[in-house]
């Protein structure tokens, strides 16, 4: 009997778990950050911080990066970061899926918003220390990623090679 509890309480819990970001990323979607806000509060009380509220913090981080709220994005975004670094004090990165997501839209928000203000150079250094910490886990090649894109915001295009083509010829694109 204590052994079916215990199951139907950890599904329970995972249950709660996916429930909020998918609660969150559908307010989110409909714009209604009031909303997300509330759901957000209202689990953090129940629940604590756990990896699933950061990963729906995380997606609160991406949507106010998207409608160029760009202060709220980079509070929602080192909030989560900073949840996610109390968190792996305890476990590692990719004990769960959860943390990894959160963590990872962390830094490319924080990427984006240093971007977005023309500091380039600042986001470079955030990406590579990100990198340095952790570039053994699942989350090096989104970081890597990146940091390559920063790296080609601004340049031109490359040109393209064209050995076979149907009708007329290609437009170059520079």
């Amino acid at each position: 009997m204590a052994l079916r509890l215990a199951a139907i309480l950890t599904l329970l819990a995972a249950l709660a778990q996916g429930e909020i970001i998918e609660d969150v990323r559908t307010s989110l979607a409909q714009g209604d950050f009031s909303a997300a806000r509330s759901q957000l509060e209202a689990y953090r009380a129940q629940h604590g911080i756990d990896p699933a509220y950061l990963e729906a913090l995380s997606w609160s981080a991406r949507a106010s990066l998207s409608t160029k709220q760009l202060d709220q994005a980079e509070t929602y975004a080192r909030q989560t970061e900073s949840g996610s670094r109390q968190m792996l004090q305890h476990r590692t990165l990719d004990a769960e899926p959860h943390l990894p997501i959160a963590l990872g839209a962390a830094f490319e928000v924080e990427a984006e918003v240093l971007e977005a203000r023309g500091q380039n150079a600042q986001a470079a250094v955030l990406l590579r220390r990100a990198l340095a910490t952790y570039g053994s886990t699942s989350i090096r090649a989104r970081l890597q990623k990146n940091l390559n894109l920063l790296g080609l915001t601004g340049q031109p295009a490359p040109p393209l090679s064209i050995a076979e083509y149907l009708g007329t010829w290609p437009t170059s694109l520079t």
